[in-house]
C-alpha cells in the first residue's frame, strides 16, 4: 500500500429530460428517448498535502463559465483548490452541450434550461463530495495497450490534394489515400482499495465518442457502452472514467470497410472492442510507488484567427457539393454575422497532474489534433502520459499548421474551430513545460 494515498471514488446519474436539445450535427436535434444514461463519475485523490478531483462527465462540452461555477462550488464544499478540479467532457454527441451561460442554440425555453443546468451543476458538485466521502489508502497500477481496430483518421485524401471527411458516401471516397496518423494507444490507472479490488478505473484513448449517428436518442456512446462491460467484470460499484486522448480528426469510421453499417449495433461492437483492450492490459498492471502528487496549472490567452475566404467557400469536402449547400450556407451565415466583430480572446486551461514519478496527466480544453497529443507523449518526462483533451472548457480544435494549408472541416471558422492557428503549438509546449516542471 502507498502509505499516504488515499483516494475515493462516486458517479452520479445526469440524464437530461428529452425536451434538451442535444449535440451531433450543425443544427438543433431533439432526442426522443433514453438509449442509456449519462453519468458524472468523479475521484478524489489525496497524498495528505495535495488533493485532486477529477471528473469525467458524459456531455459533449463543458463552457468555460459553467466550469468555473462548478469548481468554485466543489472548492467551497470540498476544501479542494480550485486549480486542482479538473472536468472532462467525455464528448458524447448523444448529451447536450453546455455552452456559455446555457444550452445550445438557445432555443430551449428558460425554464427547461435553467431546471437542466442547475441538476446538472448540482449533479457534479454531488459526485464530488461522495467521492471525497468514500476516500480510502489505496494502490495504484497502471499499464498501457493497443487498440488499431476503431481508429482512424478522418481526413482523407483526394488524387488531386483536396480534403474530404470520412462520413461522406462511401463511393465518393474511394479513390482516397488515408495517410493521416492516428494514435491506438489505450492507457489503463487502476485504484485499488485494500482489498485488492477496483474502486475506479481511468481508461485514456484517442477516439471521437460518437459511434450514434443519426438515431435521436440520449446515450453515453461507446464509452458508456465500455464502462458497463467493465462493471460487469468488476462489480457495479466501480467507478470508470474515460478521458478522451488528443483525437481532434480522429474516429472510428472505416471508409474502406462497405459492411459497416452505422446502426445501434456499432457502438456496442466498438465499446466491447475497447473494453477487452482494457481487460487484456489489466494483468500487465505494473504499481509503481507512490508516495505523493503533484499539480502544475497554467491558463493560456490565446486570441481568435480572423475569418478567411476559405472559411464559407463551397468545396467537396463534404461530399459533392450539391448534397451539402446547407452546410455552407451555415459557415456564410455564420461568417457574415461575426465576420465584423472583435475577435475574443480565449482562456485555455492547461494542467500537469503526476501521481508519483512515473504517471502524469496533461489536460487541456481543446479538440486537439493527434499529432499534438503524440508530441507532448513524445517529448514528456514520464513512463505514462495520459493525454486529457476538453477538460476545463471547450476551446474548439487545434489544427496543425499543415491541416490549415490543406483545407477540410476542422479549420474552417466556426463556433466549433475559431482559435488562432498557433494554439495547438502553444498547447503542447506549455504542457511540455509543466510535465517537466513536476519533477
Amino acid at each position: 500500500m502507498g502509505a499516504t494515498i488515499r483516494a475515493g471514488a462516486w458517479r452520479t446519474c445526469i440524464t437530461p429530460p428529452l425536451d434538451v436539445p442535444i449535440a451531433g450535427g450543425f443544427f438543433e436535434i431533439r432526442p426522443t428517448e433514453v438509449l442509456d444514461d449519462l453519468y458524472a463519475s468523479a475521484l478524489v485523490i489525496d497524498d495528505g498535502v495535495a488533493e485532486v478531483a477529477l471528473v469525467s462527465v458524459d456531455i459533449c462540452f463543458i463552457g468555460t463559465s459553467i466550469i468555473t461555477e462548478i469548481a468554485d462550488a466543489i472548492s467551497e464544499k470540498c476544501g479542494i483548490a480550485k486549480t486542482n478540479i479538473l472536468l472532462t467532457a467525455t464528448h458524447t454527441h448523444k448529451s447536450p452541450e453546455l455552452m456559455g451561460g446555457g444550452l445550445r442554440d438557445g432555443q430551449v425555453n428558460r425554464e427547461e434550461q435553467d431546471f437542466y443546468l442547475a441538476f446538472f451543476k448540482k449533479s457534479l458538485v454531488t459526485s464530488v463530495i461522495m467521492a471525497q466521502k468514500q476516500k480510502q489508502p489505496v494502490r495504484i497500477g497502471v499499464g498501457r495497450g493497443e487498440n488499431k481496430n476503431h481508429v482512424f483518421n478522418r481526413r482523407l485524401r483526394k488524387p488531386d490534394g483536396s480534403i474530404v471527411v470520412n462520413w461522406v458516401d462511401r463511393s465518393f471516397t474511394q479513390d482516397c489515400i488515408a495517410d493521416g496518423v492516428i494514435d491506438p494507444e489505450m492507457t489503463v490507472i487502476r485504484i485499488d482499495r485494500a482489498d485488492g479490488e477496483p474502486a475506479a478505473i481511468i481508461v485514456n484513448y484517442a477516439l471521437h465518442n460518437n459511434a450514434i449517428t443519426d438515431q435521436l436518442v440520449i446515450s453515453a456512446d461507446l464509452s458508456g457502452y465500455m464502462s458497463s462491460i467493465i462493471r460487469k467484470v468488476y462489480g457495479d460499484d466501480v467507478v470508470v472514467l474515460f478521458l478522451p486522448g488528443a483525437c481532434g480528426e480522429i474516429n472510428w469510421i472505416d471508409y474502406r470497410d462497405f459492411n459497416q453499417v452505422f446502426d445501434l449495433k456499432l457502438f456496442k461492437q466498438i465499446g466491447t472492442g475497447l473494453a477487452g483492450t482494457v481487460l487484456q492490459i489489466m494483468p500487465m498492471l505494473e504499481y509503481p510507488e507512490i508516495a505523493d502528487i503533484g499539480v502544475l496549472h497554467e491558463e493560456l490567452i490565446i486570441p481568435d484567427r480572423p475569418y478567411n475566404d476559405y472559411d464559407d467557400k463551397p468545396d467537396t469536402t463534404f461530399g459533392p457539393v450539391e448534397g451539402s449547400r446547407d452546410v455552407f450556407e451555415f459557415y456564410r451565415s455564420t461568417k457574415e454575422a461575426n465576420k465584423d466583430k472583435a475577435l475574443p480572446l480565449n482562456k485555455v486551461d492547461i494542467h500537469a497532474i503526476r501521481l508519483g514519478q512515473q504517471i502524469a496527466i496533461a489536460t487541456n480544453p481543446a479538440e486537439l489534433f493527434v499529432e499534438y497529443g503524440l508530441a507532448i507523449k513524445e517529448r514528456s518526462p514520464f513512463k505514462y502520459t495520459l493525454i486529457s483533451e476538453l477538460t476545463n472548457g471547450n476551446a474548439g480544435y487545434a489544427c496543425t499548421r499543415a491541416a490549415f494549408e490543406e483545407g477540410g472541416y476542422e479549420v474552417r471558422k466556426s463556433g466549433g474551430s475559431h482559435m488562432d492557428i498557433a494554439a495547438g503549438e502553444r498547447i503542447v509546449e506549455t504542457s511540455v513545460k509543466l510535465l517537466r516542471g513536476l519533477l
